[in-house]
This record gives structure tokens, C-alpha cells and sequence, in this order.
């Protein structure tokens, strides 16, 4: 009985190892895409936001008269310009990975503006990588 029970608790772990590993790449590998997506909008390096999105991705959000506001991510990216920093800084406030799937929630402080922007970021993993394929943005009144 001992004997058995040895053998099965050493196969579980044997087993579970490698999707452990596997999983803590995985969060590595989306925080340096969220890092892309901030050095890319903060610093004006448009080749780091390139590659943290998807070409097809698309940004939504509610705008000011109510309607859902979608920017596709070639018009987001033209809102850049190479180069130029902003005064903004942005922060992972949490993450969650799923085989193929992840999702991450950042908060981004803008110095000319008294709000707090919410970014709900999915990301898929492609044959490239992790990449963002869409954005919902929100905010907030700074406090």
C-alpha cells in the first residue's frame, strides 16, 4: 500500500513539473509583452508596440456620447509618434495565463490628465509568441 501510494505521489509530481515550468514562462513571456505595449506608448518606440500587438487587434471603448468606440490597431499605432515620450506610466495590476489564452489588467497615471486609464488586455500565443489581440480601455477621475 505504501509502495503504491510512493509510486502514484511520484508520478504526480513527475508529471506536474513541466506544466509548472511551462506556466511561469508563460507569465514571464506576458509581462514582457505588457512591458512592450509601456515602452512602446511611453517612450514613443513603436517597433516594441508593434510587437506586442497582433496587426489584426483592435481597440474598444466606450466614448463620450456612449457609443463603443473601435480603433483598429494600425489607426492606435498612427496615434504615436517614433521617438516622443509621454508623460505616462504604467503599471500590471494582474494577470491570468490559460494554455493559449491570457488576460491582464494595467493601469496606466497620465501626467497631463486627471484620470486613471484601465486597460483589459487579452492576449493569444501565436507561432511568434504572446501577442495582444485586443484591448478594452476605460478610466477614471484621478483621486
Amino acid at each position: 500500500m505504501k509502495l503504491g501510494l510512493v509510486r502514484y505521489l511520484a508520478m504526480i509530481l513527475f508529471v506536474s513539473v513541466p506544466t509548472q515550468t511551462v506556466m511561469a514562462n508563460d507569465y514571464l513571456e506576458v509581462q514582457a509583452v505588457i512591458q512592450k505595449y509601456f515602452d512602446g506608448t511611453e517612450k514613443g518606440m513603436l517597433d516594441r508596440l508593434s510587437e506586442a500587438f497582433l496587426e489584426s487587434a483592435e481597440i474598444q471603448y466606450i466614448q463620450e456620447d456612449g457609443t463603443l468606440g473601435r480603433l483598429p490597431f494600425p489607426e492606435y499605432l498612427s496615434r504615436f509618434t517614433e521617438g516622443r515620450q509621454i508623460e505616462r506610466y504604467g503599471r500590471l495590476v494582474s494577470m491570468d495565463v490559460t494554455g493559449s489564452a491570457a488576460t491582464a489588467k494595467v493601469e496606466i497615471y497620465m501626467a497631463s490628465r486627471e484620470r486613471v486609464y484601465t486597460d483589459y488586455i487579452l492576449l493569444l500565443k501565436t507561432q511568434q509568441g504572446w501577442r495582444i489581440s485586443n484591448k478594452v480601455a476605460t478610466w477614471r477621475p484621478k483621486f
